[in-house]
């Protein structure tokens, strides 16, 4: 009896020895896990911040704004003003602006095509993949556009060459670089701090579409002001993407694919020799988000 009573305790013991050891092996995982996901989020906050510096540092080198700001978007942004002698102003709206004032101040908006430059000879430089610069003129979207071969190449690595998550905003392999083609795609990722074409979403809010209708892109040679006409979620598949009108002419093509299930359609009448952009972004779940939009200006 009395080594049975021993054999239990001591199987006891060991029992709880291996349930402990357990535990701690568990705890220890689990602080494994816990660390090996911090070190994943700060390798992305490290990736997210330093292509932003990236960006922002092209931007400030080869692209500049007739006002301090603009370069980054919204030409609501510090607008040169000039001074106009009050005695220079005709009619009775003259003679009341000079007794209460000696001048008036005026702000003069530039043309659209004045509102930014950029140095593409600069560009060029640093990467020859360069095609063009996409702006939006009340908004914080200014990137360089890419183009290379395929529709991977610039997925996942920057103006620079550098791997990235954010990638860079980039031309369909086959469009041709001077956007001329009838329909061309850009394509962007979709990024959670609201960079690349993270705020292409807004325009699912009330009210967005109305102070951000207009974009811009720029090329070595022209420059080219759009406006935005329709958007909406397709799926990754979609017929937008195929590049083929199926016989169609322009008109057809736009009103049988691009504009159906639209979210917001301007009706517009599509002319056989116009010019539209999409500008496509990924929208979870195998789904993406369009705008597209149609040449209004060239200079």
């Amino acid at each position: 009896m009395k080594n049975e009573l021993v054999n239990k305790i001591l199987k006891r013991e060991e029992s709880l020895t291996r349930s402990e050891i357990i535990t701690v092996v568990l705890g220890n995982l689990c602080i494994i896990f816990i660390l090996v996901g911090l070190c994943g989020v700060l390798k992305v906050k490290h990736d997210y911040l330093k292509t932003n510096s990236s960006y922002e540092n092209v931007s400030d080198s080869f692209v500049k704004g007739v006002a301090e700001g603009m370069q980054k978007g919204g030409i609501s942004e510090s607008i040169p003003t000039i001074t106009i002698p009050a005695d220079s102003v005709s009619g009775d709206a003259g003679n009341e602006n000079a007794e209460a004032a000696d001048e008036t101040v005026t702000a003069i908006v530039p043309e659209w095509y004045d509102y930014i430059e950029v140095d593409f000879d600069g560009l060029k430089k640093e990467n020859e993949d360069i095609v063009g610069w996409l702006w939006f003129e009340n908004e914080e979207i200014s990137y360089p556009i890419m183009q290379s071969d395929n529709n991977e190449e610039y997925l996942h690595k920057t103006f620079t060459g550098e791997e990235a998550i954010a990638g860079s905003i980039f031309l369909d392999c086959n469009n041709s670089n001077d956007f001329k083609d009838p329909v061309s795609i850009i394509y962007g990722h979709n990024m959670r701090n609201k960079t690349m074409f993270g705020k292409l979403k807004y325009y699912m809010q009330d009210g967005y579409y109305e102070e951000h209708q207009y974009f811009q892109i720029r090329t070595p040679k022209a420059a080219y002001r759009y406006r935005i006409v329709s958007y909406k979620t397709v799926n990754q598949k979609d017929e937008i993407y195929q590049g083929d009108f199926d016989g169609r002419n322009l008109s057809t093509y736009m009103n049988e694919v691009v504009f159906k299930d639209s979210l917001m359609d301007l009706g517009i009448n599509v002319a056989n020799d116009d010019n539209f952009v999409i500008l496509s972004t990924c929208n979870g779940s195998g789904s993406r988000f369009t705008i597209t939009a149609v040449k209004v200006g060239k200079w």
